[in-house]
């Protein structure tokens, strides 16, 4: 038996030649208007003879991409798509007689197991791959390199030095494999792959492999000016800043650039922006915003500054692909549109996946909310909003979209070009989305995030940790008042479950009320799931952005923070029902009393903040917040001493305001995790 062709699935046979053939063939042989023969030797040639009068022949050795067909075609066809099911069905069952051949079912599709590609042999990579292969491999594994490698039915390993992925479709076949690089598959980074997998432990489904010397210099000139600028903002204020302060910070965000510490520098940008928002009386000013990134900034910098720690330098600084892209023509496709609330506006953002490259970007928007007592609009509303080329965000977030020109920045948004943009609908056939965002199971998707660092460490992608995955049921579906939150256990095709959870907001109660809808009435139709994943101590936990339900062949999309509808089920009131954790709103208080400090200076403190700091301190005794009291008691300790020192000096405090803002940072990441966009 061959089992290269028995283990292609239609989703391999897609990589191999594309959906619309693949379609096609699928549907002649469950027609039952063709009848077959096949014939294979002991050698393993393979002849399939079908009553149409074409004959295919799969040679032993090779591959389905160098088989040949009797038609005019010259690349891989549909007949041979065809005589690969045929051949899966010879071998799962019994061929029945000649005159009903054509009338069988189709064959079960095949069920591959988890495998390591790093027991496939040198001797074995040296029959299928070119000399010039292997060579183009070899000087490739003479530099140094960052790999992410995942052991599934179709393992990944994905190449951050040379933002490539490489996915086995057949196990222990090298052959077939796909990479999103230019060369022609099996390309010369297979064997860096395969290398990889032999370095990571047997024991681990998932890990990263750091290639060759990664010794990088720490610029600690750089980041101690950057550090000493940044608590001149507190020791000054927003209130007094000037055009100076901010042209010292757009230098340090230059050399910080020119030292290779791309995040770093994003971050230093971000903060400008802020300051800028503050000067100009922006409604959309946010001092949380601010003092998150000076928080995720310094962070890094420790991260930096200690060589010896699990999370690798090229995450925390940037990977050098981490850069803007300009963008020529695309396809993008619409994964659905996420929302995320700041104190005074809100923000969407549609997501889409570059069909070509597999790279997944973001379009967004901000809008500020109105002053009282004009009542804020529902995302859904927003979301109608053009946001290029006269497309709405919703479209965007739902059809596929011809864009011609344009840029990506590093942290993955889609900035359009001048030329037009055209967009239509999808289908929805999602199991033909790029490996770089879709996922097998939940099994990968744990894979995944095993290897992913705490956000204030990672890419800072506005796609972090988005993905999607195929479903094929659902259970115990609720509205928990306690949490006002939406609830279901979701299954995959392996009968392993993750947790979805949509929380309820009054601007998007009638999305909240199609979702529960939807899964309590529809939830057999329920096909696949995209949103942003996390693993807790409970399990796999998915925050949706879209769903698609499929009912007569028909596949339709619900994007739950943006649909729009009657809302019955729901009032705006039910929200003040909500049940609160004070250790998970611990971290927030803190961060907001910071804001305060950053906004007014230091040298313009009075007696209601040092009352402030008091409060936050007996309740974070009362939490049991040990590690915040130390420098929180310190911190109000000093700001008590400034009513009663003429001559206060404010620089002892400004170390431990940027210690407290870690602590901040980091109890965040750890209480509330990662939020969903």
């Amino acid at each position: 038996m061959r089992a290269d062709l028995f283990a292609l699935t239609p989703d391999a046979l897609e990589v191999l030649s594309n959906r619309g053939l693949v379609k096609r063939a699928q549907k002649e042989w469950e027609s039952g208007s063709f009848s077959w023969q096949i014939h294979e030797d002991e050698a393993g040639s393979i002849t399939v003879q079908w009553s149409d009068g074409v004959e295919c022949l799969l040679p032993a050795q090779k591959t389905l991409s160098q088989s040949t067909c009797s038609c005019a075609s010259t690349t891989l066809c549909r007949h041979l798509l065809r005589s690969v099911l045929a051949y899966q069905h010879h071998h799962v069952a019994p061929p029945p007689p000649e005159s009903s051949q054509g009338e069988s079912a189709p064959p079960p599709a095949p069920a591959p197991t988890p495998w390591d590609p790093g027991t496939i042999s040198d001797t074995h990579l040296s029959q299928v791959l070119s000399k010039s292969t292997l060579l183009r491999s070899q000087q490739l594994s003479q530099s140094p390199h960052l790999l992410e490698l995942v052991r599934s039915r179709k393992p990944t390993c994905t190449i951050h030095t040379l933002a490539c992925r490489v996915r086995f479709l057949v196990p222990g076949d090298p052959r077939y494999t796909y990479c999103d690089c230019a060369e022609p598959d099996p390309c010369s980074h297979v064997p860096l792959a395969i290398q990889a997998f032999r370095l990571l432990d047997p024991a681990q489904k998932s890990g990263l492999i750091h290639w060759g010397d990664w010794t990088l210099r720490i610029p600690e000139g750089v980041l101690a000016a950057t550090e000493q600028e940044l608590q001149s903002l507190w020791q000054i204020g927003l209130a007094a800043i000037t055009d100076l302060h901010l042209e010292r910070l757009k230098r340090q965000e230059i050399a910080c650039r020119s030292a290779d510490l791309i995040w770093p520098a994003d971050i230093l940008s971000d903060i400008r922006h802020e300051i800028e928002r503050y000067r100009q009386h922006d409604a959309r000013f946010s001092p949380i915003a601010l003092v998150e990134q000076i928080g995720e900034w310094c962070i890094r910098r420790d991260a930096i500054c200690y060589a010896n720690q699990p999370v690798p330098q090229l995450f925390i600084r940037g990977l050098p692909s981490d850069r803007p892209t300009d963008v020529g023509s695309a396809r993008l496709i619409g994964l659905g549109c996420g929302v995320v609330q700041h104190r005074q506006g809100v923000e969407l953002s549609a997501y889409l996946q570059d069909m070509d490259s597999g790279v997944v970007v973001a379009v967004c928007r901000e809008f500020a909310d109105p002053p009282p007592p004009d009542k804020p609009r529902h995302f859904g509303q927003l979301a109608q909003t053009p946001a290029f080329k006269g497309i709405s965000l919703a479209t965007l977030a739902s059809g596929q979209v011809m864009v011609k020109g344009g840029k990506r920045t590093s942290n993955g948004q889609f900035l359009p070009g001048r030329s037009a943009a055209h967009a239509h609908p999808q289908s929805f056939q999602w199991e033909h989305l790029q490996s770089s965002i879709l996922a097998e199971d939940f099994a990968e998707v744990v894979a995944r995030l095993a290897t992913q660092p705490p956000r204030c460490l990672g890419p800072r992608r506005l796609t972090y940790q988005l993905g999607v995955c195929q479903v094929k049921g659902i259970s115990e579906v609720a509205f928990w008042e306690a949490e006002q939150a939406v609830y279901a256990n979701l299954l995959d095709t392996q009968n392993q479950t993750a947790l979805l959870r949509h929380p309820y907001t009054s601007r998007s109660a009638a999305g909240t009320e199609a979702l529960l809808t939807a899964l309590r009435t529809r939830g057999e139709q329920l096909c696949f799931v995209a949103g942003q994943f996390s693993y807790r101590s409970d399990g796999l936990q998915l925050s949706p952005i879209a769903l698609i339900f499929e009912e007569g062949g028909q596949r339709t999309m619900l994007q739950p923070w943006i649909e729009q509808g009657e809302v019955k089920a729901f009032s705006s009131a039910i929200a003040d029902m909500a049940w609160r954790d004070p250790r998970r709103d611990f971290p927030g208080a803190v961060i907001e009393a910071l804001g305060e400090l950053l906004v007014l200076g230091l040298t313009r403190l009075g007696s209601r903040e040092v009352e402030v700091w008091r409060q936050l301190c007996q309740q974070g005794s009362a939490l049991g917040f040990v590690r915040y009291l130390a420098p929180m008691t310190y911190l109000a300790d000093l700001l008590e001493q400034k009513s009663k020192t003429l001559t206060w000096d404010p620089q002892p405090a400004l170390p431990v305001i940027l210690q407290i803002v870690v602590l901040s940072r980091l109890a965040q990441e750890s209480l509330i995790g990662n939020q969903s966009r």
